[in-house]
């Protein structure tokens, strides 16, 4: 005991363990008998559970219904209620538990609850469980538009035991609660939410006291999230006061589709909005008083698009750990990222960020492993106030460490130090800082001062406010320091090297800053090579915003070397004119240097001289260079003040006429010379001065001073003009014009003299006289008939060029000159016609106008391209305008058209003639004549109107005595003639000279032609209708008809052309029903009655087809005449069928009353063949049958020579009644007419045969009767009959 005494007091449990065992030796029986006494009630509790409650559950259903609804302060119907034990304890399962609103309805319904009832609630009288289990219950979260809470349609108040929290707080108060499947619905009537469920929910929570553990875990909907589990503990009892709770917990979410999650909230509740992606992770967090106190915060999100109003933020990839303390004296934040990638690309890979604030304010940050290149994609993630205050911008590099520390506010701190490294560091920041970089900066400072240290080996610096383009350097070397020298700064630049292919330059210096103003600088440098191309873009634009674009123009070629870089002064008085205030100058040895000292003028090159930036003037001068092809000398360019930029520039040169043109082309004195010096063509030399005044700013106010002077040039001003050769003068020029003094040459084959100037327009007036030859002076113009134009002429003209246009006119009297043109146009050289040619040209073409006294008038138009057109005047009529083509109107008495063939014949159509090169085409024509003649015929009152309907188709009409109608061309091919003519008379009236061998005709085209009226000298012929193609080298007549109401006659034929030979050939058909009405038509009236009939036949002849040559004429011709009646023919037409006596023939009764001879004879045919053989027709056959007698015609007919020496017998017909008929015709000249006239003069008194002799010419027949006594006798013994004497 002592021992045990002693051991105990050493320690405190010992000395517990001491009086505990002290309490039971002195009270265990005590304690005995309690547990006695609990253990019967125990078991009597147990029996009267088993044997007495639970058969008798229903009937204490109302009492456990009023239990629970006091309890739970709600309603509430039970169902199914089964008892029995959990273990050692009581339990029961209610199947059907409703829990009924205020008003009585049911706001909650679970199918089961299984409660294990804990045993000290039995003796306290209460519903309390130690273990409740709830099976698939449908529960309702809601928030009304109130803003109260609502679970399974119970509001939830915000106090203790107020409202109807009564139910959700028995609910937690158990010892363990268990939900297992059911769904909960979420519903936000504030917010207007769309209500989201979430299924399989499971929910554990555990209780000690006032300490809750809690597990949840359900499944949302699948485009939502996947399943999610929350858990964690909480301290405090009741939900009104869930603002003093206190506690953690932890949320586990795999996978959730934040644009899924976000439509269902409406935009006015989230800040912000997110369009895509998905997010997974944990969150630890802890609680306290209604805010969290901690969190630590792991995640990983993709594809994330999100907008802050009119911002977006873009995160393909957020992986990282964030942790955060606060709130609290003391905050931090740190983050751990793993990758964070923007749209632009990935800023983060293993970085860090940190930030504190201790409870003194002092606050840090520090980087590490930034990739700054894509970091502009966060911005748009930083607060709306922060963000104002950063503006927009990019960086570049990779940041090692960065640390900052500061007192105060962060934008304007009290205290500041900190370090930097950054390879590769480059900003882009509009507005706040120019753009440079990159570079590797190492950096000290705080705010006392610093040190930096640069290096680059590809840096750029864009910094629009002092350059003018971005310096880019291929290395930079920087070592400078600075100092707090208040209340201004004080920097050193120990060394400053940039180097790139344009230059090579090293300076160093100091910079004071006076807090104020802009500064002090003394900088001196080294340049050891510069490109001449690239001064400007190194120089300030201090300088000159105008000074520096001339500079960038003015030296395109070159290199300065030895060169020296001075600035000394305040800045704020650069570039120091007159070295008063400090000294700026760079001077330096130019080296194959070219001068464009203004736009538009060319440039100088080969300067080899100084450059000399002195102040704010400039200077180049150079003893030798040249200027396109021309040797300069003494050249200077100079700008006096470069903040009144003028360029002046001086220098002389030598150069070909050619080539000074040329220069003054490419200067802007072209565009006032452009019109008369663009188409000159120069040969020689000559020697120019100049001098220039050229405003920088305003070029086109530029003065110019020059002279250039020439000797034995030659000047082409094209444009029509005539060439000056062996010009000598003096060509003066400033920017308003030029002037030419004493300029003489050569042109048009003579002498001439020019003087003027340019007027106050620009273009050039001139003077101009002298002699030349006529024919020189139209082949200028490229007019046709130059060969046809000779002699020397004097003449007087002016010249007018400017505005790229020239005007030329010539006056001359034409003494001296031969014309060699057809009647009225041409002339001998000694008659004076006066001629009047204007001649105006621009770079479109040019405008001829011509007049030839009072004969012709005419106007062509050349453009450049394309054909001519104009209007050709015959007489004094007016002119017709022409758009295309050659207009012809007007006309003259008289008109020989067959020496304008002839004359158009070798001007036009020789193939090596090029007199018709400048002539436009016809167009249109519109000429009347009074008499037009040619090849010995003439046709009266002319008028001839046509004109052009398409490419070669031509539509027109003619009017004259002899002919009238219209006609068309079509000139496809060989060629198309359509006539419809209304009246045409032939044969045409001689024009009183000897007729033509031959006519002009070489060729036929294809023709249609119709003549309604057509007539050979009186006889009215009719209608006549031709058609002829052309087939290969032959003219095939297809169609000749000439029809009238007594006879219709066609032909077709064929025209060969072989070997300059001409060859016709045709057949004809000539048929009439009355032979006697078709030969009083044709002349012969009176000399048949009906006689239907046909004549047909071949013919074939050499020559043209019209008129036929019938010397070698050949062919055949048959007669087929039905029957008929010869007229009564007088007796001299009669005599010779006067020896025939029919009278006798008892036919004659049948056939005519008359007496057959000096009435008419009649007949049944007339048919025979005759050969026609050089213009000769002979016949066997033609024969004239009657009823009394047959005569046949035998010989031939000379139809070229008008003769025939034919030979007729008749041959008498006896029988019972007679009747004789003879019937002689000679179709061409008449000679059946004339027989009948001749022969019948007597009746016929015999009837035996007679043979007659017809010979001499036609119009004048001679007939002889040849041997009747032995005809008589031939024909009586023939017979049969006995002989009588006549």
């Amino acid at each position: 005991m002592t021992l045990l005494r002693s051991s105990s007091f050493k320690t405190l449990p010992g000395l517990l363990w001491s009086r505990l065992k002290g309490f039971l030796h002195w009270h265990y029986r005590l304690l005995l008998r309690l547990l006695l006494a609990c253990a019967l009630v125990f078991v009597g509790i147990a029996l009267v559970w088993q044997f007495y409650l639970l058969p008798r559950l229903d009937e204490f259903r109302p009492w456990l219904q009023d239990r629970f609804a006091q309890a739970t302060g709600s309603q509430i119907r039970l169902g199914r209620i089964e008892g029995g034990w959990r273990a050692f304890r009581p339990g029961f399962r209610i199947e059907g538990l409703t829990i009924l609103n205020h008003d009585g309805s049911p706001a909650l319904h679970l199918d089961t609850l299984d409660a294990e009832v804990a045993w000290w609630s039995l003796a306290a009288g209460q519903i309390r469980f130690r273990h409740l289990t709830v099976s698939a219950p449908n529960v309702e979260v809601m928030r009304d538009a109130g803003g109260i809470w609502h679970v399974a349609g119970f509001a939830l108040g915000t106090g203790p035991e107020k409202g109807d929290n009564q139910l959700v707080n028995w609910f937690l108060n158990q010892d363990e609660l268990d939900v297992r499947g059911g769904t909960l619905r979420y519903a936000d009537a504030l917010t207007q939410t769309a209500p989201v469920e979430a299924r399989n929910m499971l929910l554990h929570v555990r209780r000690l006291f006032s300490r809750h553990s809690f597990e949840f875990a359900a499944t949302p909907p699948q485009e939502i999230a996947q399943p999610f589990t929350v858990g964690g503990v909480w301290y405090g009892s009741d939900v009104g006061n869930w603002r003093n709770w206190t506690g953690h917990g932890r949320i586990v979410a795999p996978q959730v589709s934040l644009d899924a999650l976000w439509q269902r909230i409406p935009p006015n509740v989230l800040p912000v909005a997110v369009s895509s992606g998905t997010a997974g992770g944990k969150v630890d967090f802890s609680i306290g008083h209604g805010v969290v106190t901690q969190a630590d915060v792991d995640i990983d999100a993709r594809s994330l698009l999100a907008t802050y109003g009119t911002r977006t933020l873009e995160l393909p990839r957020f992986t990282g750990h964030v942790r955060w303390n606060g709130p609290g004296a003391g905050q931090s934040f740190n983050f751990e990222g793993q990758q964070i990638a923007t749209r632009d690309g990935v800023v983060c890979n293993d970085c860090r960020l940190g930030w504190t604030r201790d409870k003194s304010g002092k606050q840090a940050l520090s980087l590490s492993n930034w990739q700054l290149d894509h970091l502009a994609g966060l911005r748009e993630a930083l607060p709306t106030s922060l963000l104002q205050q950063i503006p927009d911008g990019q960086l570049a590099g990779l940041v090692h460490a960065v640390q900052y520390n500061w007192q105060g506010d962060w934008d304007k701190p009290a205290h500041f130090s900190g370090k930097a490294g950054i390879d590769g560091f480059a900003v882009k920041w509009p507005g706040t800082l120019p753009q440079w970089g990159p570079a590797n900066i190492q950096a000290d400072f705080s705010d006392t001062g610093g040190s930096l240290h640069v290096d680059s080996n590809k840096f750029v610096l864009d910094y629009p406010d002092h350059f003018v383009e971005p310096i880019k350097l291929d290395q930079l070397a920087v070592i400078a320091s600075w100092q707090r020298k208040a209340p201004g700064w004080h920097v050193n630049l120990d060394v400053a090297r940039l180097t790139n292919k344009d230059m090579n330059v090293s300076v160093a210096g100091q910079y004071n800053w006076p807090g104020s103003g802009i500064g002090k600088l003394d900088l001196d440098g080294v340049i050891k090579g510069l490109e001449a191309s690239r001064a400007y873009a190194y120089l300030p634009r201090a300088v000159g915003d105008d000074t520096l674009a001339w500079l960038k123009d003015s030296l395109p070629r070159g290199r300065a070397y030895d060169g020296k870089i001075q600035v000394h002064g305040n800045l704020q008085d650069f570039p120091f004119t007159g070295d008063k205030t400090g000294l700026f100058r760079i001077t330096a040895t130019a080296q194959d240097v070219s001068l464009r000292f203004a736009n538009d003028w060319p440039e100088i090159s080969g300067i080899n001289g100084t450059l000399d930036f002195h102040g704010s003037s400039m200077l180049i001068h150079a003893q030798h260079a040249q200027t396109r092809n021309a040797q300069l000398s003494n050249v200077e360019a100079s700008i006096p003040d470069l903040d009144h930029a003028r360029v002046l520039v001086s220098g002389k040169a030598q150069d070909s006429t050619n080539g000074f043109m040329e220069y003054l082309k490419a200067t802007p004195l072209h565009g006032m010379l452009a019109s008369y010096i663009d188409p000159l063509k120069a040969e020689g030399n000559g020697d120019l001065t100049l001098k220039l005044d050229i405003p920088i700013d305003k070029p086109d106010d530029t003065k110019v001073a020059g002279t250039y002077r020439f000797s034995g040039n030659k000047l082409d001003f094209d444009h029509g003009a005539p060439a000056l050769t062996a010009a000598s003068g003096q060509i003066g020029f400033t920017e308003t014009g030029m002037s030419f003094k004493e300029v003489s040459g050569q042109a048009l084959g003579g002498p001439v003299q020019i003087s003027g100037n340019t007027d106050k327009d620009g273009a050039l007036r001139l003077q101009l006289s002298g002699k030349g030859q006529l024919s020189d002076a139209i082949s200028r113009f490229d007019a046709p008939l130059a060969s046809r134009l000779r002699g020397q002429i004097a003449w007087q003209g002016q010249l007018l060029a400017g505005h790229e246009k020239l005007d030329l006119l010539l006056n001359s009297s034409m003494v001296g000159a031969a014309v060699d043109l057809p009647a009225p146009v041409g002339k001998a050289a000694t008659t004076p016609r006066p001629l009047r040619l204007h001649v105006s040209g621009d770079k479109t073409g040019y405008d001829l106008d011509l007049a030839w006294e009072r004969t012709v008038q005419a106007t062509v138009h050349q453009p450049v391209s394309g054909a001519p057109s104009g209007n050709l005047v015959l007489g004094t009529g007016p002119a017709v305008i022409s758009k295309s083509g050659l207009v012809v109107s007007g006309g003259w008495p008289e008109v020989d058209v067959e020496d304008w063939y002839h004359f158009v014949d070798q001007e036009w159509r020789a193939p090596d003639n090029a007199a018709s090169a400048g002539l436009p085409a016809i167009a249109s024509v519109d000429l009347a004549f009074d008499r037009l003649s040619g090849w010995g015929r003439v046709l009266n009152d002319v008028k001839l109107k046509a004109s052009q309907t398409a490419v070669q188709n031509w539509q027109g009409e003619v009017a004259s005595r002899e002919m009238t109608g219209r006609f068309g061309w079509n000139g496809q091919g060989k060629g198309k003639v359509v006539a419809h003519l209304a009246k045409v008379y032939l044969p045409l009236t001689s024009s009183g000279g000897e007729p033509a061998e031959s006519s002009p005709l070489r060729s036929l085209p294809a023709m249609d032609m119709t003549v309604d009226d057509f007539r050979y000298k009186s006889l009215q012929l009719g209608k006549l209708e031709m058609q002829g193609v052309q087939q290969g080298d032959a003219w095939s007549l297809n169609k000749v008809t000439l029809d009238n109401p007594d006879g219709h006659f066609d032909m077709s034929g064929l025209w060969r052309q072989t070997n300059g030979k001409s060859h016709v050939s045709g057949q004809f058909g000539l048929a009439s029903d009355d032979f006697g009405k078709l030969l009083a038509r044709l002349g012969y009236p009176d000399t048949l009655r009906r006689a239907p009939g046909k004549v047909s036949g071949k013919v074939e002849w050499d020559g043209e087809p019209f008129p036929p040559d019938f010397q070698s004429m050949q062919g055949n011709i048959n007669v087929d005449v039905k029957a008929g009646q010869f007229a009564r023919i007088d007796p001299g037409a009669g005599r010779l069928l006067s020896i025939l006596s029919l009278q006798s023939l008892t036919r004659r009764v049948q056939l005519d009353f008359r007496d057959v001879f000096s009435q008419g004879f009649e007949f049944d045919a007339i048919h025979g063949d005759s050969i026609i053989e050089k213009g000769v027709a002979r016949t066997d056959n033609l024969v004239i049958t009657g009823s009394s007698a047959q005569v046949l015609f035998r010989g031939a007919a000379n139809f070229e020579a008008g003769t025939q020496d034919l030979r007729v017998r008749i041959v008498p017909v006896i029988g019972d009644s007679v009747a004789v008929a003879t019937t002689i015709v000679n179709p061409i000249a008449g000679v059946a007419a004339f027989l009948l006239q001749r022969a019948l003069k007597d009746p016929l008194g015999q009837l035996i045969a007679y043979e007659y002799d017809i010979t001499g010419s036609m119009s004048d027949p001679k007939i002889r009767r040849v041997q009747e006594a032995a005809l008589l006798e031939k024909n009586v013994l023939h017979r049969g009959i006995p002989t009588q004497s006549p």
